[in-house]
């Protein structure tokens, strides 16, 4: 059973900060050092195992304390009244699995034809690898890339590959993240500028069997062109519209650059639409001995359950020595799909349901996920969940990452949002 504790404010000491990250440690270029941090920032604790509810339907409940104090009542169980999960014998040895060690050969055996296999099996070796043991800078994980490339097309940007990179962009982090001592040879929008916990997925439809069994485009972005580099000379990233990819781009061009893009810069340009962040608070979820997981639930102004922050919320604050400003950037949507009853899980510890996922034990769960929102006010649709960008202005012209969520498209267009220039670092 997952608890969210209250996010009511607490007394500051002559200062004002924004209430939705009240009280809260600083996260980001600013962040503690190394030799600062405790043995396990963050505070993170394993969760612990969830106990099944004894409602016959197979749905668990769970009980939030909103800011106001109030109690309500969710469910976090994803496969409930319509869906239950069929036992296996694929899945009855699965807390046994370990993930297996991924290199080089294992790349030139694929053979990969498009990056519909070959995403999936990027998402494996960034997720149990390399951002978990920071060889995202060794040869070993550039050789891989080299080979993807060749094998399906398409550079790698700051270890995120071009085709298909409106997905890649929607990692997020299994634990407490820092930035790297070098933010500008490191930029935020990749995972590559990160240090602390790895990072996963869960957005990934190629490793979710219910999504890859539908019909039809999976994610629609809703960013007409990324640039990297400088304004007077950019490089277009130039992202797939294969149908056997599934993922729906509505811009294809003008490309511009004449060579191949390289890290040698850090700074990605495009238009987005935007809402403030003052718009919303945040309750952290924890587990049943309230201990953190990197998860926070997104209240609107009317304390309802809109959407999720894949982050946890006292790693998202205001700064003592300044105003701080946040802003939330439309990247893209994600399709929701039903559960199906007769899938069985895929032996790949990063295989996980539809909807938002849960990582416990370096693996997603299979039969639960978070509740995305509280359909009692917000109306479910296929289409309905938006993919965003929390990111922070740095006063010189250009924004830093936070984090990724998620957010219901009612609650988004009731905030009037504006399209602006976006400078990301």
């Amino acid at each position: 059973m997952l608890f969210l504790m209250s996010t009511a404010n607490s007394p500051t000491s002559g200062r004002l900060t924004p209430s939705w990250v009240s009280n809260l440690t600083r996260r980001g270029s600013k962040s503690p050092s190394i030799e600062d941090r405790s043995s396990n920032p963050g505070g993170l604790l394993v969760p612990g195992q969830a106990s099944r509810s004894s409602d016959s339907e197979g749905s668990r409940s769970i009980h939030s304390t909103r800011s106001d104090g109030s109690q309500t009542r969710t469910f976090i169980g994803r496969i409930s009244n319509k869906f239950q999960r069929k036992r296996s014998p694929s899945t009855a040895g699965y807390d046994a699995l370990t993930p297996p060690i991924l290199g080089l050969k294992d790349f030139k055996a694929g053979p990969f034809h498009d990056w519909k296999a070959a995403f999936a099996k990027y998402n494996q070796l960034v997720t149990n690898q390399v951002s978990k043991d920071g060889s995202g800078q060794s040869k070993e994980f550039a050789d891989i890339c080299a080979e993807l490339e060749k094998q399906c097309g398409g550079p790698f940007i700051h270890g995120l590959p071009e085709p298909v990179f409106d997905l890649a962009l929607l990692w997020c982090p299994t634990g407490a993240q820092y930035r790297k001592q070098h933010p500008a040879l490191h930029p935020s929008w990749s995972w590559t500028g990160w240090e602390g916990a790895g990072v996963n997925f869960p957005f990934d439809p190629y490793n979710c069997p219910d999504i890859r069994q539908s019909e039809g485009d999976f994610l629609r972005s809703e960013i007409f062109y990324y640039n990297l580099g400088p304004s007077n000379s950019p490089w277009t990233v130039r992202r797939l519209r294969d149908q056997k990819v599934r993922l729906q781009v509505p811009y294809h061009g003008p490309f511009r650059g004449n060579t191949h893009p390289t890290t040698e810069t850090d700074t990605l340009r495009f238009a987005a639409f935007t809402i403030p962040a003052e718009s919303f608070k945040m309750c952290q979820v924890v587990d049943d001995d309230k201990h953190r997981m990197p998860y926070s639930e997104l209240m609107d102004k009317e304390n309802r359950h809109c959407g999720n922050i894949m982050d946890y919320r006292h790693l998202i604050s205001a700064s003592d020595d300044r105003e701080r400003k946040f802003e939330y950037v439309l990247l893209s949507r994600s399709r929701r799909c039903p559960a199906k009853a007769d899938t069985t899980r895929p032996s790949s510890n990063v295989a996980h349901p539809p909807g938002t996922p849960i990582w416990k034990d370096d693996r997603f769960l299979w039969d639960e996920a978070l509740e995305d929102f509280d359909d009692s006010h917000f109306n479910d649709s296929e289409w309905c969940m938006l993919n965003v960008m929390l990111v922070e202005y740095q006063d010189e012209g250009w924004w830093e990452r936070v984090a990724i969520g998620q957010m219901h498209e009612e609650v988004w267009q009731a905030q009037n949002p504006t399209r602006k220039d976006i400078v990301l670092r």
